[in-house]
């Protein structure tokens, strides 16, 4: 084997290989990886194996800055839309924190207990109003990392954490010792490990989920029909008559080379004789 084959052979065993998270940095570079896309006013969830394997990966909108900090009683429903008695007119309110989260956490335990999930780490992306009205750290953020945990059943939540601004922060650790109340900073894009094992399992961080969306969108009509046509002629089947004519045109020559080998042997036993 030669060096050159030895290269390719171990980086295509790179990346059969499953990405591993070894820590809170190595999860928060690698999620835009596992998205395809830099995630905004987003709850991710990331479900490992018992071997610390990325097995599911869930992204959902974070409800708005109006969102209440409640027990849900009265609005269970992620979104429900309110009719108001009197004016007659339909409201749609923002969800509670609780429900939020106590939705969110079911379906996610449900899909990861499936595929083998034993525990889980949780990701916040909110937006500066989100900030503004719920706090980073604060009561309300803690309330919604308290209840995902509960929801999320027999898959544990290692953590939860918030992302702002290139820093982050612990929802489930008061220590300041190690999670300061600051927070802290984020490695620059593109320096770490997993990244590095990211982009050679063929993984790509888009700048935003438009942008996937934008990949995936069919191309303008001038440029498809060109395509169609040459995929139309390539899959259309034989016709009939050009399969008859073709079997003719095969039977009329091994007609006319049984003729010739039939006159060139009577010829040569005439000789003979």
């Amino acid at each position: 084997m030669t060096e050159a084959d030895g290269a390719r052979a171990a980086a295509a065993e790179a990346t059969a290989q499953p990405l591993r998270l070894r820590g809170p940095i190595d999860l928060l570079v690698t999620v835009p990886y596992l998205l395809g896309f830099q995630p905004e006013q987003s709850l991710v969830l990331v479900c490992l194996d018992p071997g610390c394997r990325v097995v599911l990966v869930a992204r959902v909108d974070l409800p708005g800055a109006g969102a209440r900090a409640g027990t849900g009683a009265s609005h269970g429903q992620v979104g429900q839309v309110d009719k108001d008695s009197q004016s007659g007119q339909c409201d749609q309110r923002e969800p509670d924190i609780s429900a939020f989260a106590r939705a969110v956490g079911r379906r996610v335990a449900a899909a990861g207990t499936a595929g083998g999930a034993a525990s889980a780490l949780a990701v916040l992306y909110p937006s500066a109003e989100q900030v503004d009205a719920l706090g980073v750290t604060g009561p309300h953020m803690r309330q919604l990392a308290g209840e995902l945990r509960q929801a999320l059943g027999t898959v544990e939540l290692l953590d939860c954490l918030t992302v702002l601004h290139r820093r982050w922060w612990s929802l489930l650790c008061e220590n300041t010792s190690c999670c300061p109340v600051d927070g802290l900073e984020l490695p620059a894009a593109g320096t770490t490990r997993a990244e590095a094992a990211a982009v050679l399992a063929g993984l790509t961080a888009l700048e935003h989920r438009e942008d996937v969306a934008a990949g995936l969108a069919p191309a303008a009509a001038g440029l498809r029909d060109p395509v169609l046509r040459i995929l139309a002629s390539a899959t259309a089947p034989t016709s009939p008559s050009t399969s008859a004519s073709s079997a003719a045109s095969s039977a009329a020559s091994s007609a006319a080379a049984a003729a010739t080998h039939n006159t060139a042997s009577t010829q040569t036993i005439s000789e003979r004789i």
